[in-house]
């Protein structure tokens, strides 16, 4: 299993706060089945952001995943960010500002401020550089609980739906989850991630 949303890397937002926090949320996602995980700390601009720095980003994402080993845990880690929507994002991916999924073309984007139509251009501006778009917990986006049918647009288009898997649990409430049962059922979601904090 590959878990695709995490804050497991410490210091840098409001995730882990310490390299013994990162040690125990890798513990706990290889004990749950995980094999890789994705580090993806809130990118610039967002209000959950300490600093953002693509070179302690990566190493911290090295430094984990060998002191996990050295304990005998087997998890990959791997950086990535979890992009927050604003007008500056298209043009951070454009400069290689911001680390997409390791080293790939594929990148987590929060909808910060729901569907706008500004949202769109977004997306739809940085799929024209050639990015993937992975849409990090649609399930929180208030136009998606009101009509769940809004994310087809966006998935005809080729981005693809990260629901969170807590979401789905129960654990933030039966009206989330029936939401995610829903949003499930059509098929209207491709990952489903824990987009862990803090052990």
């Amino acid at each position: 299993m590959i878990d695709l949303h995490s804050h497991i890397i410490y210091g840098i937002d409001d995730g882990a706060r310490t390299l013994e926090e990162s040690l125990a949320l890798g513990r706990m996602a290889a004990a749950g089945g995980t094999r890789a995980i994705a580090a993806t700390p809130h990118g610039p601009g967002s209000v959950a952001s300490r600093v953002y720095d693509a070179e302690l980003i990566a190493e911290r994402a090295a430094e984990i995943e060998v002191a996990l080993r050295a304990q005998g845990v087997e998890l990959r880690v791997v950086a990535g960010t979890e992009l927050n929507f604003d007008a500056k994002v298209v043009e951070a991916l454009r400069y290689g500002l911001v680390v997409p999924y390791a080293g790939t073309r594929t990148v987590l984007l929060e909808p910060t401020h729901g569907f706008t139509a500004s949202f769109e251009t977004v997306v739809f501006a940085i799929q024209a550089l050639g990015y993937q778009v992975l849409l990090a917990h649609p399930e929180r986006v208030a136009e998606v609980q009101s009509d769940p049918n809004r994310l087809i647009p966006l998935i005809e288009r080729g981005v693809l739906m990260q629901l969170t898997a807590e979401a789905l649990t129960g654990a933030q409430g039966g009206r989330m989850q029936r939401l995610c049962e829903t949003l499930v059922a059509h098929r209207l979601i491709q990952v489903i991630a824990t987009d862990t904090h803090r052990p």
